[in-house]
């Protein structure tokens, strides 16, 4: 058993046997992180000979960008609790990530205080986890994806041959008024399926950094004639802030809150849009004073196609979370029947975790962490 300096660390057989039996990772460290100890089952987990790695830092095995941060975090945890489990993306001998689950513990030694890391690979868990979480929302996709497909052919043919006729057979008034209904509803229906496309394929968020008063006046102005026609009110309030964002996609979500505020103010009223930062957050805001949302209807509002309105295909709210989900945020909603509706998206200010963004040594509480 080569693997096992002896001369440093006092170990009896059976651990030295256990040890070595075992297909998972295991490392005896100094308090810094110096590789004292490899077991075989390193050399299958990353690629490296067990010997090799000796003399060198655990942070070896961390990618560039968690060695400045993420990995001094971690060692300055241990020192300070005893004991450390996160999850972190790791590099194997070929380059290849894979994300593990480390459990890190310091250990009071009679030759000194020692590290000990436990890995595990947990790579191929937690790809099978996200799996099974997206078959049942992926088969959904897929049918709504084959309706659209199916819906849009017949409907350009349909709105070929209306015009066609409409062309070659008006005679009476009548006849323009019924054009002009069928031709309506057929947008309609157009509308329904290009929503439905874009559920189904949604475009991946391109971040960069934009200011949050533009998303918000890309989102409202194009219902500004809208509303001063029907006697509503709209205020805005935007704490101004630089946010990592796909602009166009967040405009959208806030065009569609304004959109459904606005079918829910009849007879005037006022929507309120405000955007403020609430740690870890910024937080975007659209409030009305419409009749509300009944409480057994909020768990379902942002699942596909329902709806409790009569003239929509329930769709809108649904993109408006695929968004949301694809910047890492939520969203929450507060009603009350008679009084009005408040919907509030949560944009992430800092998309790493504090772990991996600050260096706790020199914070005043560790314990932040928690």
């Amino acid at each position: 058993m080569t693997w096992f300096p002896t001369d440093r660390i006092d170990c009896p057989h059976f651990l030295r046997d256990l040890l070595t039996s075992s297909p998972q990772a295991l490392f005896v460290c100094e308090p810094d992180g110096v590789i004292l100890v490899a077991n075989p089952g390193t050399e299958t987990m990353f690629g490296h000979g067990a010997q090799s790695m000796t003399g060198k830092r655990l942070s070896m095995l961390f990618t560039p960008e968690d060695q400045d941060i993420l990995y001094p975090n971690l060692l300055h945890l241990v020192e300070e609790k005893g004991a450390v489990d996160e999850q972190a993306m790791l590099l194997r001998r070929s380059g290849t990530r894979f994300m593990a689950m480390l459990h890190l513990r310091g250990y009071e030694h009679p030759r000194g205080r020692l590290l000990l890391a436990h890995i595990l690979d947990i790579d191929h868990e937690k790809q099978m986890e996200k799996l099974l979480q997206e078959i049942g929302y992926q088969d959904l996709l897929r049918v709504a994806n084959g309706v659209g497909h199916e819906i849009r052919n017949p409907l350009l043919i349909i709105g070929g041959y209306l015009r066609k006729m409409y062309t070659s057979c008006k005679t009476t008034d009548e006849d323009d008024t019924s054009y002009h209904c069928i031709l309506d509803n057929l947008k309609k229906i157009e509308n329904i399926v290009r929503k439905i496309d874009f559920f189904t394929n949604p475009p991946k968020p391109a971040f960069f950094s934009a200011p949050a008063e533009l998303v918000v006046e890309m989102g409202v102005s194009i219902f500004s004639e809208k509303l001063e026609a029907s006697g509503v009110r709209c205020l805005i309030e935007v704490e101004p802030a630089n946010l990592l964002m796909d602009q166009n996609l967040i405009s959208r979500t806030l065009s569609i809150l304004m959109e459904n505020a606005a079918d829910a103010l009849h007879d005037g009223g006022e929507i309120r849009v405000t955007g403020a930062t609430r740690e870890p957050w910024y937080v975007f805001s659209v409030q009305d004073t419409g009749p509300g949302i009944p409480e057994a209807d909020i768990a379902s509002i942002f699942q596909p196609f329902f709806s409790t309105k009569t003239h929509s295909a329930g769709i809108d709210l649904a993109i408006l979370k695929r968004i949301v989900d694809s910047h890492q945020g939520k969203v929450e909603v507060f009603s009350n029947v008679d009084k009005g509706t408040r919907f509030d998206l949560f944009l992430p200010l800092e998309r790493r975790r504090l772990i991996r963004r600050e260096n706790l040594a020199e914070r005043a509480s560790p314990s932040e962490l928690d």
